[in-house]
C-alpha cells in the first residue's frame, strides 16, 4: 500500500465512501499475505477521533440552522404563491423577541385572503410563542379558515383566535 492510498482512507468526505470501501477491501485481502514495510501500525492515523470531531461540528451547525418564523413565512409564501406581507414579517419578528411573554400576533385588517391564511398556518404549525391570534377583517373565507383549523390540530399554544368581520 502506498502513502497516497493511506491518505485516501483517512479522508472523511462523503464522496469518497466508495474509495474507503475499496481501500479497506485491499487491507482485508492483504491480511493473509506477508506484511509490507509500508503497513506499520504507526502509519494508520484513522483512529476514529477525527470522525467524532466532525460529528460534533455537524450537530453544532444544525443548532445554528434553526429556522426563524420570518424565514418560515417567506418559504410558506413561496410555496403558496403569495406575496409576503411586510407587516406580517415585522409582527412575526417582534413576537419572537421575548420568549417568556405570552405574545399576541395582531394581523387585523391586512387582507391576507385564503392563501395568505394558508401561508400563515404553515408558519404557525410549530410556533410555541404565540398565544393569541387576531385575524379580524382579512377576507379569509371558508377556505382560509379551514387552513387555520388544520393548523390548530398541531399547534396547542394558541389559546385565542379572533376572526370577526370589521366593525
Amino acid at each position: 500500500m502506498s502513502q497516497s492510498e493511506g491518505e485516501v482512507l483517512a479522508l472523511p468526505a462523503p464522496e469518497n465512501r466508495e474509495e474507503e470501501t475499496v481501500g479497506s477491501d485491499k487491507v482485508l485481502d492483504g491480511l493473509g499475505q506477508e506484511e509490507s514495510p509500508d503497513s506499520t501500525p504507526a502509519e494508520q492515523p484513522d483512529s476514529g477521533d477525527q470522525w467524532d470531531t466532525d460529528l460534533e461540528a455537524d450537530e453544532l451547525d444544525r443548532r445554528d440552522r434553526l429556522v426563524s418564523p420570518t424565514e418560515l413565512y417567506l418559504v410558506a409564501c413561496r410555496l403558496t404563491a403569495v406575496i409576503p406581507c411586510s407587516y406580517v414579517l415585522r409582527q412575526l419578528a417582534s413576537t419572537t423577541l421575548d420568549l417568556n411573554e405570552q405574545s399576541t400576533l395582531d394581523l387585523n385588517h391586512h387582507g391576507l385572503g385564503p392563501l395568505g391564511a394558508k401561508a400563515l398556518a404553515i408558519t404557525l404549525l410549530s410556533d410555541v410563542q404565540i398565544s393569541n391570534l387576531e385575524l379580524k377583517d382579512n377576507y379569509l373565507l371558508a377556505e382560509g379558515t379551514g387552513y387555520l383549523m388544520e393548523m390548530f390540530k398541531e399547534n396547542f399554544t394558541i389559546q385565542s383566535l379572533r376572526l370577526d368581520i370589521g366593525e
